[in-house]
């Protein structure tokens, strides 16, 4: 089955990283659309109680079912250790080590003819303004850069293979929403007024969904066109009492490189999304 603009029909769609902030929002949409969703998990303690959305879940050791796309969000958490260089190395074998799994288990069949890889806007500079065909020197390039060539080298001859770069993913279950709900609500000062890529939870559920039946070719960018600075994305936080003001020096000084996703300014833009028809839920002129 291959989709096609403009259609609407039922898919069977398998989501690696099922148990993550945007694979479990994911399939609540896909699921409440009508869709066929199946996760395959790492942690075989998981069973389908689980993922109530899904039709079955799958760990490593199982075969995996016939479906028309695969959505592979799994790998180690960026956010979850200090990033250093040694956890960087982790990071880029958790996801590497999917997709050969990927390959293997669909040795001797048809893979899917859609399949789409979770990447990151880091990959882009700070400064300035990027859409899909920008350049691809940021912080985290070199990370990113490996992820996907791997897919590329693993899945060129797939119909639809898409890399999807991810800005900053915020809802209030999960991302750095959840991180900043550990925190006291913080202000950064002298203002930089950088902008920070970013995305809503639905929305990304929602351009997987718009992905699958409206496939695009290569990079695409997830990122909402409403820009907001940093100051603005941590208010969201919305604590109750006074807010802590922090010398935004602090944020360069750190060794963790998580900071860096925090202290870039550039506007990244969603130029294929917006010319294929998706619609911004959250974006507000």
């Amino acid at each position: 089955m291959r989709p096609q603009k403009g259609a609407f029909f039922f898919m069977k769609i398998l989501i690696t990283g099922g148990s993550g902030f945007i694979g479990s929002h994911a399939c609540t949409l896909f699921s409440k659309q009508g869709h066929e969703v199946f996760v395959l998990t790492r942690r075989n303690k998981h069973t389908l109680h689980s993922f109530p959305a899904c039709k079955a879940v799958f760990d490593l050791n199982d075969a995996l079912p016939e479906v028309d796309a695969v959505i592979n969000l799994a790998g180690a958490s960026i956010a979850a250790k200090y990033l250093n260089r040694r956890r960087e190395d982790e990071l880029l074998k958790s996801r590497i080590n999917i997709m050969d799994h990927l390959l293997k288990a669909y040795r001797g069949r048809a893979f899917p003819k859609i399949f789409i890889q979770a990447s990151a806007s880091g990959i882009y500079p700070s400064g300035g303004t990027f859409d899909e065909d920008g350049e691809t020197d940021g912080n985290f390039s070199e990370l990113i850069q490996a992820v996907e060539n791997a897919a590329l080298q693993r899945f060129s001859d797939i119909s639809n293979l898409m890399l999807v770069r991810f800005g900053v993913v915020m809802g209030k279950d999960g991302g750095l929403m959840r991180i900043l709900s550990y925190l006291p609500s913080l202000y950064f000062f002298p203002d930089p007024q950088n902008f920070i890529p970013w995305l809503s939870i639905d929305d990304a559920a929602e351009i997987l969904l718009f992905l699958c039946t409206h496939p695009l070719e290569g990079v695409v960018n997830a990122v909402s066109p409403q820009k907001l600075t940093l100051n603005k994305l941590l208010s969201y936080a919305k604590k109750p009492g006074i807010r802590l003001p922090l010398p935004y020096l602090l944020l360069k000084c750190l060794p963790d490189k998580r900071c860096e996703l925090l202290t870039v300014s550039h506007t990244i833009l969603p130029a294929k999304l917006k010319s294929a028809g998706f619609c911004f839920k959250t974006f507000r002129k």
